[in-house]
């Protein structure tokens, strides 16, 4: 890999951003890692086999979750951006209102704006902490926004 491809280019800033980037040669060679997203297959034994300390490897562990929690939400706020992109480039949207469909099984909560002004869209995605779905929220005044709703 060359030092000019993306992947090996982000894993070598993720290594930097962690104060971890003396390892960066280390990680491609040894561990034949090339993005920040095969980190996740790689066990302390793995980090350990390249000379890095236990204290290294927690600051690697957490700036990972860190990582990758962040990731999430910019693919969220991507799918928002489109959404919203998508929305302003028509001059007049009409929204067809159906029944609510409740696509992802959700327990009994307590809700902070009112079920009825809350339309369920498509399924985003589906993991351990619930399930994300498109919607269009209805204001009292009329007023309709596109959200992210989340189920547990």
């Amino acid at each position: 890999m060359t030092a000019n491809n993306p992947s090996n280019k982000d894993l070598l800033e993720f290594l930097t951003a962690a104060e971890l980037q003396h390892y960066h040669n280390k990680f491609v060679t040894t561990l034949k890692v090339n993005s920040v997203t095969q980190l996740k297959y790689v066990d302390d034994d793995d980090l350990l086999s390249i000379d890095m300390s236990r204290p290294e490897i927690k600051r690697l562990r957490q700036h990972f979750k860190k990582e990758s929690h962040m990731g999430a939400l910019t693919k969220i706020k991507k799918i928002l951006s489109k959404s919203g992109q998508e929305q302003s480039s028509q001059s007049q949207t009409t929204i067809s209102i159906s029944p609510p469909i409740n696509l992802c099984s959700a327990s009994p909560m307590k809700h902070i704006i009112a079920e009825e002004s809350v339309m369920l869209l498509n399924v985003i995605g589906r993991g351990e902490f619930g399930c994300v779905q498109q919607g269009v929220w209805t204001k009292d005044s009329g007023e309709k926004f596109y959200a992210m709703l989340k189920s547990y």
